[in-house]
């Protein structure tokens, strides 16, 4: 069995590959500060079968939250966004 910490080191690379069984990825409470979110949202960016991402309960703050607008830009595939109880955006 894995802990949260290794399954959600499991579950960000397979969003960074682009994994096509990846659709939901849950990542709330895991203390993700902008610098972590960055690099998450440049996955979120190019991925193309994620369908609903949770990361509520973290540390994301204005420049995590304008990363996380850019992939969107670009992203067609996501449907879900849980981003409450973060630090700068409720």
């Amino acid at each position: 069995i894995m802990s949260s910490t290794s399954w959600s080191s499991y579950s960000l690379r397979r969003l960074k590959y682009n994994d096509p069984t990846l659709t939901s990825l849950d990542l709330s409470s895991m203390i993700i500060d902008d610098s972590r979110i960055i690099s998450i949202a440049s996955s979120v960016k190019c991925n193309s079968t994620l369908t609903t991402l949770d990361l509520h309960d973290n540390l994301i703050g204005a420049d995590g939250t304008a990363a996380i607008v850019e992939a969107l830009i670009v992203n067609t595939s996501l449907r879900s966004l849980f981003l409450n109880d973060n630090r700068s955006i409720g």
